[in-house]
């Protein structure tokens, strides 16, 4: 039983986590700002880089971002799962309501 439910508490979290809107994130302010400031980062590493080196470098960069971005994902599904397995396995917060709760 305890391996079912496992299962069944790790399949909830993956597909919440899956269900999370992107495209709202990129749209917000937040994002925005940080991108931006991104791309200047990115064109003052141009400026740096002779010309010549341009095409390789930007290749490699990208790379970079790429493999940058799989870890963050990694970090936040991680994240993720660890705070939704910490509110189900320490619910002493939930003591303030009382038997409010049961009725829910």
């Amino acid at each position: 039983m305890n391996k079912v439910l496992k299962n069944i508490v790790n399949g909830a979290i993956e597909n919440e986590f899956d269900r999370v809107d992107l495209e709202n994130v990129i749209k917000s302010n937040e994002y925005k700002e940080w991108s931006e400031k991104q791309d200047k980062a990115r064109k003052k590493l141009f400026e740096i880089i002779p010309k010549e080196y341009h095409e390789e470098f930007n290749k490699a960069l990208d790379d970079y971002e790429n493999m940058l971005w799989v870890m963050v994902a990694i970090e936040e599904r991680y994240m993720f799962k660890q705070g939704v397995k910490a509110g189900l396995t320490d619910l002493k917060y939930l003591q303030e309501l009382g038997q409010g709760i049961a009725f829910i």
